[in-house]
Parts: structure tokens; sequence; C-alpha cells
């Protein structure tokens, strides 16, 4: 697994621990609420497993969190000191149900 792969596991994890802890659900709890098995979310949670977007979509319900608020890291690749991404970002997450045209937005 490369090493950016495992990050972004690790990284979804603790992310969900957070948001689990946050609403005081048990894993169990957060497994039947998102309809997953409870091994699954536990492995998920540790970082040992991959998950499809719609996994990470019914997970992010289930803790009332924006999907990207899951896949969120300090360690990002982007500057946050760059107001583009710091307004696009901001965008996405408010759950306004705007989208991003990238090519436009970003002049790609």
């Amino acid at each position: 697994m490369l090493d950016m792969e495992r990050t972004i596991l690790d990284v979804l994890g603790s992310n969900m621990r957070f948001y689990r802890h946050r609403i005081g659900l048990s894993q169990d709890s957060l497994a039947d609420k998102a309809l997953l098995h409870r091994s699954y979310v536990g492995a998920v949670e540790r970082g040992k497993r991959n998950i499809c977007l719609a996994n990470l979509a019914r997970i992010a319900a289930a803790l009332e969190v924006e999907p990207c608020k899951l896949l969120a890291s300090r360690h990002c690749c982007l500057k946050p000191t760059d107001e583009t991404v710091t307004e696009v970002s901001s965008n996405y997450c408010k759950g306004d149900g705007s989208y991003i045209d990238i090519d436009n937005d970003m002049g790609g």
C-alpha cells in the first residue's frame, strides 16, 4: 500500500473516531446506524480497510457530518493561506448543496 493510501485511511479512521465520540456512539451503534457490519466499521476506524464512497456517505450520515469532514487532514498538500483553496473547501463542506466546477472555478 502506498504511503498516501495509508495516510488517508488513517485520517479517515481518526476522524470517524472523533465524530463518533463527539455524539456518544459506540462502534456497534455506528455500524447499526450506517447499516454496515460492526467489524467493517471497526476495521475502517483502525485504518485497516479501504472504503467505497457509498459507505463513506453512510458513515458520514450516521455521524451527522459531511463526508469531506471525514477526509479532512491538517496535513493537506494545499497551502492553508491560499484563499481559493480555503474558499473551495469551505463551500464544499458547508453542506449548502452547491458544487464546484473545478475546470471553470479553478482556472483548469
